[in-house]
């Protein structure tokens, strides 16, 4: 008699390899703006590092864009895309630097969507049997996505980060090839610190993972080191690339600019960070950074010490996983294209459905929203509110703004808490 489980299992994979091949193709055609363009800057930067020129001075990676290939109408107006990527994931590139861009685009493309897709698979191989097939299906869902989208559009190095750490983490929960587990999570931290570091988070707090975490983030650490020396030793930036990084990063922040948290800059409407919800109501940057440091140390403190509590069980080990994907999304800059780490989620939420917990539809429903709520769609919410009883009943337009056109951030908390409160339950791990 046929596995049930078995004969789902190949239906949900034919649907993620359809899903796969077709956003493979489609944006294959860049259908939003300059093509890549969050893939410019470090390529470009790692290119000055054995070009010999400032990787955070804009005329000169400007200069080498063009140099390699590039057309001026491919990239985007540059203020708008700030050259802040840290020496490590400049050294992490090297590889891809070396080729003409045209080429580079046309393979980072490839490597993010082949590597993304493997890490998707990875996430549902670390399931049980029974919950596999769900996870699969749920990721070909994912791949129709708006983060995931936005990320194949733009290029994002973010791609290639989760997949990596998802290999990681295959490799340590499953005790094998630990040494390409490390290798790989070191490679996903340089990248992308702020996205593989969730991972090793989650890692250093079980006992039996935490030397091979370690391990890993030396090796991202060793990266880091090769790129500072780098810099700091070429003629063309060893006196002034600390400073320009500074700039970029400052000039990033200034009011309307790219990482500008207020009503200001519309961009934040895809900002994922508590900062664009606190924006619109205080006007001083250093109290809206506290607020939301403070928000997520309180989250952080109780998810520690529960993780704790539980290091050496297999207890709620997935809601442990899924509550720090969360709560690391909320303190630092984060776009809408890193919420691909829900996926990690996804672990989490299938056994809370199995145990008809009631927890479990508040996190399906605050993670749909946080997955297919596009910006126009968004935008069609506001301009609905803007005529209907909401405009009577909440006649502050900031609130609207943050309910219905920035609702990651305030998503985010909420799902961060569904998850705190499941670790408090135990939940089947292998």
């Amino acid at each position: 008699m046929p596995n049930p489980r078995k004969s789902l299992l190949g239906p949900s994979l034919a649907a993620f390899a359809l899903a796969a091949l077709y956003f493979f193709f489609h944006w294959m055609g860049f259908k939003d703006g300059p093509p890549m363009r969050d893939f410019l800057g470090p390529y470009t930067g790692a290119r000055c590092l054995w070009r010999g020129c400032n990787p955070y001075d804009q005329a000169q990676v400007v200069r080498e864009f063009t140099a390699a290939g590039g057309l001026e109408a491919e990239h985007p107006v540059w203020h708008t895309e700030p050259l802040v990527y840290p020496p490590s994931t400049l050294v992490a590139l090297l590889p891809i630097s070396f080729l003409p861009y045209h080429v580079a685009r046309a393979v980072w493309y490839l490597l993010s969507t082949v590597l993304f897709c493997a890490g998707l698979l990875t996430i549902a191989a670390l399931a049980q049997a029974r919950h596999r097939p769900w996870i699969v299906l749920l990721a070909a869902g994912m791949l129709w996505s708006e983060p995931v989208e936005l990320l194949w559009n733009v290029g994002q190095p973010t791609a290639v980060a989760f997949a990596l750490a998802a290999f990681a983490l295959w490799c340590f929960l499953q005790n094998r090839f630990l040494g390409a587990g490390v290798v790989c999570l070191g490679i996903a931290l340089a990248l992308k610190l702020q996205v593989a570091g969730m991972v090793l988070l989650f890692l250093v707090v079980r006992p039996r993972f935490r030397w091979p975490a370690v391990a890993a983030f030396l090796v991202s650490g060793l990266l880091f080191d090769v790129g500072y020396l780098w810099l700091t030793m070429a003629p063309a930036s060893s006196h002034t690339w600390k400073h320009d990084l500074h700039g970029q990063i400052a000039g990033s922040l200034l009011p309307g600019d790219a990482n500008d948290p207020s009503l200001l800059n519309r961009g934040a409407a895809q900002f994922t960070n508590l900062q664009a919800d606190i924006a619109p109501f205080i006007a001083d940057p250093a109290r809206v950074n506290a607020i939301a440091y403070g928000v997520t140390a309180l989250l952080f403190a109780a998810w520690l010490w529960m993780a704790w509590r539980s290091r050496e069980s297999g207890d709620s080990e997935f809601a442990t996983l899924a509550a720090i994907a969360c709560i690391g999304l909320l303190p630092v800059y984060h776009r809408e294209y890193d919420l691909v780490i829900l996926a990690m989620s996804f672990l989490a939420l299938l056994p809370l459905f199995s145990k008809r917990h009631w927890l479990a539809w508040p996190a399906a429903s605050a993670t749909a929203l946080l997955l297919f709520t596009s910006p126009h769609l968004r935008h069609g919410w506001v301009r609905f509110a803007g005529s209907t009883w909401m405009c009577a009943h909440l006649p502050d337009a900031r609130w609207r703004a943050v309910l219905l056109l920035r609702p990651a951030p305030w998503l985010l908390l909420v799902l961060a808490l569904v998850y705190l409160l499941g670790m408090t339950m135990k939940i089947e791990t292998n």
